[in-house]
């Protein structure tokens, strides 16, 4: 009977200690994950001969796992930082966890050279364990697009019988007009009607609808007019 009775009490030890392993276990936690910082990128870049190329709207990302904050720091360029530290740029957000990793990530300003561009990972106690570089990284300037009284100019189709270029440059006509030289009728000593232009200049017209328009003349349009009558045409002289 008392060897009935030790193994059950050995049972009920074995019980106990296999329950109060697994409520410590609970209560103490698991190991720590010792913090660390994995991978830095930029997203989206561009691989230059020069360097890592970012416009507006890119992204510093770092991979890590137990972090409490991320810096990111750059050295050289631009803004030249001497300490060893560098010149603080931003701190990081962390947008993802996802088994014991972590993404953390901070929008890039533009305009920045920067021989180097790190991130600086820190414990909880605000100590740096670790940082990763990335070199050359250059963001480019946004250029604000400013319209000029040319552009608008430029950007306007030109009307029938308007002359299309001018000290802005030219334009285009207007869908259904084509581009002629503007070339005048005159006539020779032998009666001959000959068409000359008295300055270099393009006018857009409606040749080839049989319909001789205001702008159009048989210099400018044969296809629509009739060829004058030298009677009324000026002489060319010779020079």
């Amino acid at each position: 009977m008392n060897r009935a009775f030790s193994k059950i009490l050995t049972s009920v030890v074995i019980v106990i200690l296999v329950v109060g392993g697994f409520f410590a276990w609970q209560y103490f936690g698991a190991p720590e994950v010792e913090p660390q910082i994995q991978k830095l990128e930029i997203i989206p870049s561009q691989k230059t001969e020069e360097g890592i190329v970012y416009q507006e709207g890119a992204k510093a990302i770092v991979i890590g796992k137990n972090l409490a904050k991320v810096e990111f720091r750059q050295r050289g360029g631009g803004q030249i930082y001497t300490s060893p530290e560098g010149g603080l740029v931003g701190v990081g957000v962390k947008i993802e966890v996802k088994d014991e990793t972590e993404k953390w990530e901070m929008l890039l300003p533009l305009g920045r050279s920067m021989n180097e561009f790190c991130a600086f990972g820190f414990n909880a106690n605000g100590e740096k364990i670790g940082e990763i570089c990335l070199f050359n990284v250059y963001g480019e300037e946004k250029v604000a697009e400013v319209k000029t009284e040319c552009d608008k100019w430029r950007e306007a189709y030109a009307e029938e019988g308007e002359v299309r270029c001018g000290p802005c440059g030219c334009k285009e006509c207007y869908p259904g007009l084509v581009s002629r030289d503007l070339t005048y009728p005159w006539k020779t000593e032998n009666n001959e009607v000959v068409c000359l232009e008295e300055m270099t200049a393009c006018i857009c017209v409606k040749c080839g609808d049989g319909i001789c328009g205001e702008s159009e003349s048989w210099c400018v349009c044969p296809e629509d007019c009739e060829k004058p009558n030298t009677e009324n045409l000026p002489l060319m002289t010779k020079p």
